[in-house]
């Protein structure tokens, strides 16, 4: 099975990801450039995702453990 596919996007956009149903495994990455700063890094909490894109309130919740 052959499968790729590849985005971009600019710095402040959330990004998220899981399994077709039926998958089995995932092999995910992200490359930043310039380099990654964890000082940057913010990772997304469930109530304010939610709070601010009440319109995804589903998926949000697919792709959040918090």
């Amino acid at each position: 099975m052959e499968c790729s596919h590849r985005f971009s996007s600019q710095g402040g956009i959330w990004q998220g990801a899981k399994l077709l149903k039926g998958g089995k495994y995932a092999l995910l990455g992200t490359t930043v450039s310039p380099g990654f700063e964890l000082a940057d890094y913010e990772f997304g909490r469930r109530d304010e995702l939610v709070k601010s894109y009440p319109k995804f309130r589903e998926l949000i919740i697919a792709l959040t453990k918090y």
